[in-house]
């Protein structure tokens, strides 16, 4: 195993879950806090908690067991038996994380945005320049040591490695309302396509407790999202699945479909939704940044030298990858043809 520092640049999910397992890390994050901002609906499968354990397992706070595929005139299109599919308290799991990782001992930078790195060949180290409160500053690392980049979709310094389109991109929008009461089942989850109305579109409307539910919709990238957020809304409430509801919390972000399976160049590694590893039908990033972590640390911990991680690393990924790809594919035949002209 080589005995060389492993840093990451970005405190979300991606980030603290590679803190978590690589242990004595350092973490630069530009928020003061981690668990910021909320954008995510927490869901994760069964597999995902038996892989992260216990520490998954203590933030559990819905489970559900169907899923139910709905055009946006409410007519069923799929009703599918999931066995366990659970909503996590996503701020909390991140913060319990955060926890684990300093008790491993890894350093915690907060308010600290990595916005340069550059490799200094005269004495092989590579330097992050870094935007502090009010001052800049530059760490140096080795070169055999090992750069994490967990910037998000919209990260600056992932950008120098990862081509992005604005036409893989999606808004997300969701919100936290509360009604009179949910008259449908509390363990199902409700998905929404209908490529007659919206192109490229689905929406989310998950039970929380008898009198609140998360609803939310991805949509192409322009000004109207907001619009055609309103009229989803409209159309649920029509169909009696959403009645007289108050918005108590409205929030979201972009969303990628892009996949990049070209990700690791060098010692940098470029992580989670920063390079696409996404489920492309609902872009949640929560189990497939979990199964990248692992496929690093066991990377990592195999080489006795940096240029062996990167074959190491793609012969752990490379079946996963091919799912993510085909996932693309589903999602591709779904939006443009319709679920109906799919099964």
């Amino acid at each position: 195993m080589m005995k060389n520092q492993v840093v990451v640049v970005g405190g979300g999910f991606t980030g603290l879950v590679n803190a978590y397992l690589l242990e004595e890390t350092d973490l630069f994050e530009e928020h003061g806090s981690v668990g910021f901002p909320p954008h995510c609906t927490g869901l994760v499968s069964l597999r995902f908690v038996n892989t992260l354990g216990s520490i998954a397992k203590d933030n559990i706070l819905n489970e559900y067991k169907h899923i139910v595929v709905k055009d946006l005139n409410s007519r069923d299109l799929i009703i599918l038996r999931v066995g366990k599919i659970f909503r996590l308290a996503r701020e909390k799991l991140e913060k319990d994380l955060l926890k684990e990782a300093i008790d491993k001992g890894s350093r915690i930078y907060t308010r600290s945005k990595v916005v340069d790195l550059d490799l200094v060949s005269s004495n092989s180290k590579i330097c992050l320049k870094i935007r502090a409160e009010d001052h800049y500053e530059t760490r140096c690392y080795d070169k055999n040591d090992l750069i994490i980049i967990a910037d998000g979709v919209l990260g600056e310094l992932s950008k120098r490695f990862i081509e992005r389109s604005r036409k893989d991109l999606v808004t997300g929008i969701q919100i936290i309302a509360r009604i009179n009461s949910f008259s449908e089942d509390m363990d199902t989850i409700y998905v929404f396509v209908d490529r007659n109305i919206f192109p490229n579109f689905f929406g989310w409307l998950i039970p929380i407790s008898s009198n609140k539910v998360i609803v939310g919709g991805g949509f192409p990238l322009d000004s109207r999202a907001n619009i055609r957020f309103r009229y989803f809304l409209h159309r649920l409430e029509r169909n009696s699945l959403l009645r007289n509801y108050m918005i108590n919390k409205i929030y979201g972000g972009l969303i990628t479909r892009s996949l990049s399976t070209h990700h690791v160049y060098g010692n940098i590694v470029v992580a989670g939704d920063a390079a696409g590893l996404t489920k492309a039908f609902t872009g949640g990033g929560l189990y497939p940044s979990l199964y990248q972590a692992i496929a690093i640390k066991e990377s990592f911990e195999k080489i006795s030298d940096v240029e062996e991680f990167r074959n190491i690393y793609y012969t752990y990924m490379r079946g996963f990858l091919r799912e993510l790809i085909l996932q693309r594919f589903v999602t591709y035949r779904i939006i443009n043809f319709g679920v109906e002209n799919f099964v």
